[in-house]
This record gives C-alpha cells, sequence and structure tokens, in this order.
C-alpha cells in the first residue's frame, strides 16, 4: 500500500491507518495519549486527506521538529494535560473550555509563579473558561458582514451566543463576589471593557474597506484582539489577588500579546473575503494590487479554505514584509523576564506553526472543534 502511495502521491486514500500511527508516536514521544478520533479531526481540518501528506506532517511536527516547533509541542503537553485537570474537577465546563485559553494560563502560571491548585482554588477555572467561550464570540462577532455593513451597537454584544455567555459569566462573578468588593466590581469591568472594544470596532472607517490603512486597523485591533486578552488578565488577577504592580505587567503583557498573535490569525483567516476591514493582511495587500489580484484569484479557485502560506509568501512577499514590519513594531512586551515564555510563544506560533500549516477549510472547523473536545473530555 505505501508502495503504491509513493508512487501516486496526489492519489487520496479513504483508510485510516496513519490516525493510529501518529496517536502511538504522540504517545510514545510526549506522553499524552491523543484519541484516534481527534487525530483524524485534525487531519481533515488541515486538508490531510492523503496518507502521504500525513505522515508528512506527522514527521514535521512529531520526529523532525525545530526547536520553535519543540517548545510549541511542550506547551500543548501541558495544555492537555491541564485541560483535562479541569474538566474532571468541573466537568460543567465541557464545550465551554478552549485549548488555546489553557495555554496562555499556562503561560502566565510559568510568568507570576501561580501553580493550577491555587487556580482552582481561587475559582478561577470556571469563570476563564466561560471567558475563553466569550471571547471566542465576540471575535466571531467583530468578523461578521454584518460588523462590516454597519457599525456594531451595545445590543449585537448581548444578543445570541453571546448574551447567553455573558449571562453565565456574570452568575459566576457573582457567585465569588461575597465580601470581595474587588470581584463585585468586575461586572462593572465587563461592561467597560465590551464599551471600548466597541468604541474601537466603531473608529475604523467600515465603509473603506481594503481601503482602511494599515495602521487604522492595527490601531481597530488592538482595541480589540488587544483588549479581549487584556481583560481576560485582569480577571485572573483580580481572582488571584494578585499584587496592583504584577496586575498591572500582566495586563500590558496580555494586551501586546493579543494583537501579536492577532497577526498570524489574520495571515490564516485570509479567504476570499478579503473585503474585510479589519484584516490585516487585507490592508496590508491593498497598496500591493498586483499580489491582491494573484492571492484573488487563488482563493475564488478554493472558496472556504484559506490560502496556504507557502502560497502567500511567493505571490505577496512585499505584503508580508510590510505585516511582518508591523508585527515587530508592536511586539515591545514589558521588560519583566517572567514573560519570555508569553513572547517565545507568540513568536513561534508565527514563525514556527503558521509556515507549517497548509490550507485550512474553515467550513470544517466547528464540528472539529466539538469533535476534538469531545475526544479529549
Amino acid at each position: 500500500m505505501s508502495e503504491n502511495i509513493l508512487r501516486h502521491p496526489r492519489r487520496e486514500v479513504t483508510g485510516r491507518w496513519v490516525a493510529p500511527l501518529a496517536a502511538g508516536a504522540t504517545r510514545r514521544l510526549t506522553g499524552v495519549a491523543l484519541p484516534e478520533d481527534a487525530v483524524n479531526a485534525a487531519f481533515r481540518l488541515l486538508g490531510l486527506r492523503s496518507s502521504l501528506t500525513q505522515l508528512r506532517f506527522c514527521w514535521r511536527m512529531l520526529l523532525a521538529p525545530s526547536p520553535g516547533m519543540q517548545r510549541l509541542r511542550r506547551r500543548g503537553v501541558r495544555a492537555v494535560t491541564d485541560y483535562r485537570a479541569i474538566l474532571r474537577e468541573a466537568p460543567q465546563l465541557r464545550g465551554l473550555m478552549k485549548l488555546d485559553f489553557t495555554i496562555l494560563l499556562g503561560l502566565y502560571s510559568d510568568a507570576l509563579g501561580i501553580g493550577r491548585r491555587q487556580a482552582l482554588e481561587a475559582g478561577l477555572v470556571e469563570v476563564y473558561c466561560h471567558l475563553a467561550a466569550l471571547v471566542d464570540a465576540y471575535d466571531d462577532l467583530l468578523d461578521t458582514p454584518q460588523a462590516r455593513e454597519r457599525p456594531l451597537g451595545k445590543g449585537d454584544f448581548l444578543s445570541g451566543e453571546t448574551g447567553r455567555l455573558r449571562e453565565r459569566l456574570v452568575a459566576a462573578l457573582q457567585s465569588r463576589s461575597a465580601g470581595r468588593p474587588r470581584v463585585a466590581a468586575l461586572v462593572d469591568d465587563l461592561a467597560a471593557f465590551e464599551a471600548q472594544a466597541l468604541a474601537g470596532h466603531q473608529a475604523l472607517d467600515l465603509a473603506t474597506g481594503l481601503d482602511a490603512p494599515l495602521e487604522a486597523v492595527v490601531r481597530a485591533r488592538a482595541a480589540t484582539s488587544g483588549l479581549l486578552l487584556r481583560f481576560a488578565a485582569h480577571l485572573w488577577s483580580v481572582l488571584l489577588d494578585l499584587p496592583a504592580d504584577l496586575a498591572a505587567s500582566s495586563e500590558r503583557a496580555a494586551e501586546v500579546f493579543g494583537l501579536v498573535a492577532q497577526f498570524a490569525d489574520d495571515v490564516l483567516d485570509w479567504t476570499q473575503d478579503d473585503g474585510v476591514a479589519q484584516n490585516l493582511l487585507g490592508a496590508a495587500l491593498v497598496s500591493r494590487p498586483s499580489e491582491l489580484a494573484a492571492l484573488r484569484a487563488v482563493a475564488r479557485g478554493t472558496p472556504g479554505r484559506s490560502v496556504p502560506y507557502a502560497l502567500l509568501r511567493r505571490l505577496a512577499p512585499r505584503s508580508l514584509a510590510d505585516l511582518e514590519r508591523t508585527r515587530r513594531h508592536v511586539s515591545c512586551y514589558p521588560d519583566d523576564p517572567r514573560y519570555g515564555g508569553l513572547r517565545r510563544f507568540g513568536d513561534d506560533v508565527y514563525e514556527t506553526l503558521l509556515p507549517a500549516l497548509p490550507s485550512v477549510d474553515f467550513r470544517e472547523l466547528d464540528p472539529i472543534r466539538h469533535a476534538v473536545q469531545s475526544a479529549l473530555a
């Protein structure tokens, strides 16, 4: 079978024999037991339909990783371990937890010296998981066609799934506020955060679309993505009773991290819908009409999929260079050496993981996310 695959590398293979090999290699090399369903879900998301492409991916990620990929892998192993431990403590969080926030909590635990038990005892877990889902809902809301056609209002934030998640978060905060004035004030802080995010979104001239300059899009992203993680850090620091100076520096670090992480996310998300005003790569491409036209042609040929990074780099090198210069300019983390892990994680995601990913089929994203969460639970 393998010989036949090598002779015909483009042939689609319906067998699922690579997944058990990948799961076994992951368990042997990292100590994490991933169910085969989760491995197959990841393969589908990344468009790895043939056995050969799956094997190449496993080689790059598991058997011959770069130093940056090794660091990402170690962080991922810890996140999966924490994820499962948290679900054992709070099974009601199934479906609300996100692994990327588990990774971020691990990074803050390293920087601030917070143990997992301390976080659990502080009541942090339940609240930050609600926040993780809320952040995801806000991010999705800001990227909808409605958000680009008209300025969003307060009612938009409080409707649908976003409103229901917000109610659960507020209830969780109120349940922990007795005798703790700083915790009680978090509900007002949430409203203030929402007002700031809304103002930042409205400050971007939505009618300009791709004509919005890169600087305006960066400011808008800083007022949304940066604030999302800044509020997360604020919530954590209050629940953990951190000293004011430590809380302030952690919030600044989170804000910068949120904006830097958005660069990788925007590059990955750039698809046929390249008129998204908030998309950083779209804003960089507008000054390069030939690169924009070439990428539009590729995106039209594969609707629903992101453009592979290798193809972006070949067809739009100058736009990517502009974006990279901007990313470096905003990557000024606090001088505190405790946040070195946070900085390295952001850099590794952009410089190591992003170039290794093929195009992603976003139409598969939600069912695959649920499949992975279910498998890891």
